[in-house]
């Protein structure tokens, strides 16, 4: 070994010492070294993020405790108690008669007391006997037209019209050509019918107050037309509107469907319908409970998520379900006016009969009891070839409204029924003419035996509705008369 080797190794020795040296000055004055020299970086940061841990867990527990609290044991305490659904009412009858009203008597016009004198002379009693009645039919139906009338004019003041005095021969006679049953009924000065309001309470107030509808003290009976909920703003709103007015309604497809998700979130039976058992009984007016009903189910064949109908029914009470049970299915209205030009401006001096739905009936059901509560509230177009098959959906090829064939029906069994004047005998009510909504697409839609009503409020369109009344006319004789009234939505 050279001399050199044991001084190198000493340098190298030194060396390393003063390197040391050097180190240990650096981690005393380095605060993420220990003593040993070894890093504390990583556990300062291990730390730091256990801690964060700790608080976020904490935190955590703090807003999912009270939002347990409010889902389990608050919010159910806040929702309505659940209510039975009774069986609903498929076809029923509204229980007023429109009583025959005076126009504001001015100088020149006749008096009541003139009526009763005009009344007891031989000409009027000879409407009495059946000849008579029948040369009623036929001096109206040639000319088919008594006066004319705009669908759209200023609402006059119906509290200025005054009532007909029903001792007078007039009234008798219009009792009995119309087969009003007065015993059952409470007189009224309007019937009108509101089309499809979809909770839109403000445009539902601005139609009301244009047709000078008193909440208060009114001889007016509202009927709305279905679909009277859901959609718009205020649905409960609608509902606390017609429970406190007392007002009358058939049912929509929205109120059936929101009734479905009710019994569903309730754990309730299947909705039901009562039906007549006896179906080739003649639709007449008897008190409802004179019969026997079979129970008629509406399918529900699916499990309904949290959609805005199903939030709509979380919130209703019992007694918006109360409300929604009296809605029939389908409404009889008695006597309605009869117009046949396509202007829909001239008036038939007999009516036609009444009928309320929301969507539609078919043409080749004979009675009401037997049209199906689906197709009733949904119904917009028929198939071919046939035409008696419903769809909900106007967009299939070759499909037809169920209206045209509606309409086409009515008036071949009037005109033969009086083309053969053997058979009439009172009541002197022809053709069956129905009021309905749900087709927003077409809008106001009048034709000869059906009148729609839907003008697609909730869609920005107009609220529109129907005002029916009866009117002493000529001294002689009674018409029925009708308006349409509309506001922007």
């Amino acid at each position: 070994m050279s001399e050199s080797e044991p001084l190198l190794s000493n340098q190298q020795q030194q060396s390393q010492q003063q390197q040391q040296q050097q180190q240990s000055q650096q981690y005393q004055s380095d605060p993420y070294y220990d003593d040993d020299g070894y890093s504390i970086y990583s556990e300062n940061t291990i730390r730091k993020k256990k801690l964060l841990k700790h608080l976020l867990s904490a935190l955590g527990l703090l807003i999912t405790i009270p939002i347990i609290y409010y889902l389990i044991i608050f919010l159910p305490n806040l929702a309505p108690p659940a209510a039975d659904i009774p069986p609903l009412v498929k076809v029923d009858s509204i229980p007023i008669y429109l009583h025959p009203l005076h126009k504001p008597i001015k100088k020149d016009d006749f008096t009541q007391d003139e009526l009763v004198d005009e009344e007891d002379n031989d000409e009027f009693d000879q409407f009495e006997d059946q000849f008579e009645d029948i040369n009623f039919i036929n001096e109206a139906y040639p000319s088919k037209y008594s006066d004319g009338e705009s669908p759209f004019k200023p609402i006059p003041d119906f509290d200025t019209y005054s009532y007909l005095d029903s001792t007078t021969k007039l009234f008798s006679k219009h009792v009995k050509d119309y087969g009003i049953n007065l015993k059952k009924n409470k007189k009224s000065k309007r019937l009108i019918l509101i089309g499809d309001i979809h909770g839109s309470l403000k445009p539902l107030h601005k139609l009301l107050n244009k047709i000078n509808y008193n909440l208060k003290s009114s001889n007016d009976h509202i009927i709305m037309l279905g679909d009277f909920i859901s959609k718009g703003k205020n649905s409960i709103g609608v509902l606390d509107w017609a429970i406190a007015n007392n007002i009358d309604c058939v049912l929509g497809n929205h109120e059936i469907e929101v009734l479905k998700r009710y019994g569903q979130f309730h754990g309730l039976p299947k909705l039901t319908f009562k039906r007549k058992i006896n179906s080739n009984d003649t639709d007449t007016d008897d008190v409802i409970d004179d019969y026997e009903y079979e129970i008629e189910e509406i399918s529900i064949n699916e499990q309904y998520d949290l959609d805005d109908e199903m939030r709509l029914a979380k919130q209703l009470s019992p007694e918006h379900i109360g409300y929604l049970s009296t809605c029939s299915l389908i409404k009889k209205l008695g006597p309605v006016p009869h117009l046949t030009n396509k202007k829909y401006t001239k008036y038939l001096k007999f009516p036609s009969n009444g009928i309320a739905v929301h969507g539609g009936l078919i043409w080749n059901v004979e009675h009401l009891y037997d049209q199906i509560p689906e197709t009733v509230v949904s119904v917009r177009n028929l198939l071919p070839p046939d035409f008696t098959i419903p769809t909900e959906d106007p967009h299939i090829k070759g499909s037809e409204p169920w209206f045209f064939h509606w309409n086409l029906k009515q008036s071949k069994d009037v005109e033969s029924l009086l083309n053969d004047t053997t058979t009439i005998k009172p009541p002197f009510v022809f053709g069956n003419k129905v009021y309905y909504g749900h087709d927003a697409k077409h809008g106001l839609k009048l034709k000869e035996y059906t009148t729609g009503l839907d003008s697609g409020c909730v869609y920005g369109g107009q609220l529109s509705a129907e005002i029916i009344w009866a009117e002493v006319e000529d001294k002689s004789r009674i018409q029925y008369k009708r308006l349409l009234a509309q506001v922007n939505c």
